[in-house]
């Protein structure tokens, strides 16, 4: 019996997935690839002639699109944040991290960590542990969970939280709100105003915290995110850091909320921004 677990709505053509604790998310696209064991693969990604390396982390809405004479080589122990793109042909050696929002155009050494548009070397990872990360312990814990509170697709949204979704809630279609509390996530779940938008294409990730004012407004495409990783541990273990949004906040469209960022009362995030915990507003072009 497989120890992998596709999530519903996955499509998956002409690839190779290992059996052995990898984990696909819903509305994810795998074709014409390789992936190795303890692989995780979040939300709405799309990997195209790519080879993926054993316990790589590969986070929500990344594109992975290699070519068939040109493929795309992601070596072990690898993380790629949020909204990463990674050009035809790159390689990116054993034990990278590619921040949120980069776009990688050339190959990566071992062990660098890069961010930017283009994205370019910042430093070199320093590992203080070599413990190797495996899934095995917290899929069981997730195939238990969902089988207590399983995904819904209702409205044309998901929503992975166990709990109904308040009526005030307007959400857009192919939208994911997934998180609730549990023992692994002490401080998880969502907390919803009145009168919020969420538009098309969004993902919320609440298994750290997310609370949301009421008047706010989410344009598509813009991903929310409340876990992180250590990169400092080889293992990779999962951190949670609360997302607080005030009343009547605007965000744009394409935008990356990082875990603890505070969005005061009546603030406006441009279209295509990344904000860090440090109240930091960036596009996603700029380098850091």
């Amino acid at each position: 019996m497989t120890k992998t677990l596709v999530d519903p709505q996955v499509t998956i053509k002409r690839s190779k997935i290992s059996p052995n604790n990898t984990w696909v998310r819903t509305y994810s696209c795998v074709d014409n690839s390789v992936i190795g064991e303890n692989v995780f693969i979040g939300f709405k990604c799309n990997l195209n002639y790519a080879v993926i390396g054993k316990r790589t982390q590969i986070a929500n809405s990344c594109t992975i699109l290699g070519q068939k004479r040109n493929n795309i080589v992601i070596s072990d122990d690898v993380w790629l944040g949020a909204a990463v793109t990674i050009a035809p042909g790159v390689h990116i050696g054993e034990g990278a991290v590619i921040g949120a929002g980069t776009y990688v155009v050339n190959d990566v050494s071992p062990y660098s960590i890069i961010v930017g548009n283009p994205g370019k070397f910042i430093k070199t990872r320093k590992i203080v542990s070599n413990k190797k990360l495996s899934n095995s312990l917290f899929l069981k814990k997730i195939r238990k969970l969902f089988q207590k509170y399983p995904p819904k697709f209702e409205g044309g949204f998901t929503n992975y939280t166990g709990l109904p979704i308040p009526h005030s809630l307007e959400v857009g279609k192919g939208t994911v709100i997934s998180g609730r509390k549990s023992t692994a996530f002490p401080n998880g779940g969502f907390q919803f105003g009145k009168r919020i938008t969420i538009k098309n294409n969004c993902i919320l990730e609440g298994a750290g915290g997310l609370s949301i004012g009421e008047n706010t407004t989410i344009d598509c495409n813009t991903i929310i995110i409340t876990t992180s990783h250590d990169y400092k541990l080889l293992s990779l273990p999962q951190t949670n850091e609360e997302v607080v949004i005030d009343d009547n906040v605007r965000i744009g469209k394409n935008a990356i909320i990082l875990p603890g960022v505070h969005l005061s009362k009546g603030m406006y995030i441009p279209d295509e921004s990344i904000v860090f915990k440090n109240s930091t507003v960036k596009n996603r072009g700029e380098q850091l």
